[in-house]
């Protein structure tokens, strides 16, 4: 890892390590393999997962072009319900520009999960919003059961 990254990494992960270690959690207890998300927050889980949860940034709206890119074009690449998608939460301190695309990355998420008939569970967290589709939820027909 280059220094200017092991910096970027150190100094976010120092000041969060609880919220990022209830965000593990919830990946690890659900077998989470792959995340789309914020930059900030897919840099960490990356790193912190010792790299065995792949993580994007496409979701943002932080995002960084040359962070991993081959990366997020095999998960861009990902069915819906193979990657869980980490918001931030409503109350977590942001600038405003952030806080209303964050309410329109989870809207959008929300919506395509459900037009293809994909039910979620969503753990509400501290800082931030998991998503996890529920795998067994997408029935033949394309209905949520």
């Amino acid at each position: 890892m280059a220094a200017p990254h092991i910096l970027a990494f150190h100094s976010q992960a120092a000041k969060k390590d609880s919220s990022y270690a209830e965000v593990l959690n919830v990946l690890r207890r659900n077998r989470v393999k792959v995340v789309d998300t914020d930059f900030i927050l897919a840099y960490c889980i990356y790193y912190l997962s010792h790299r065995n949860i792949l993580a994007t940034d496409a979701l943002g709206p932080f995002r960084v072009q040359n962070f991993f890119p081959e990366m997020r074009a095999r998960i861009k690449a990902l069915p819906l319900e193979d990657k869980a998608y980490i918001v931030y939460s409503d109350w977590y301190p942001r600038a405003e520009w952030h806080k209303k695309a964050t309410v329109f990355a989870r809207q959008d998420v929300l919506n395509k999960l459900n037009r293809a008939g994909v039910r979620a569970r969503i753990y509400k967290l501290r800082d931030y919003e998991v998503i996890i589709p529920r795998k067994e939820s997408r029935a033949a027909t394309g209905q949520i059961r």
